[in-house]
């Protein structure tokens, strides 16, 4: 487990190495929340973000695409898995 706030490809390209170098599947989890909902959060840490480092964190964020690791799962705000590798839960 490799928990990194990995914003873009090149961040994300280190953990790649080590996975490759050791012939270890990747996984990536993907925790998408807007921007109003991570304002939110942050209010109510202790230790709190100051806005402008959370602002460019979103201008930054370039999410992985599915082919960039083994698994990619994509969790909305509730914590839960709700698209995986580009297959679309149900919401029926």
């Amino acid at each position: 487990m490799w928990d990194a706030t990995a914003l873009n490809g090149r961040q994300r390209s280190l953990v790649h190495a080590v996975a490759r170098r050791r012939d270890a599947l990747t996984t990536h989890a993907v925790m998408l929340v807007t921007g109003d909902e991570l304002a939110l959060r942050n209010a109510g840490r202790a230790d709190r973000v100051p806005s402008e480092v959370l602002s460019a964190q979103l201008r930054r964020f370039a999410p992985p695409f599915p082919w960039e690791a083994h698994r990619t799962w994509y969790a909305g705000p509730d914590g839960r898995v709700h698209d995986t590798a580009g297959a679309i839960e149900s919401t029926d």
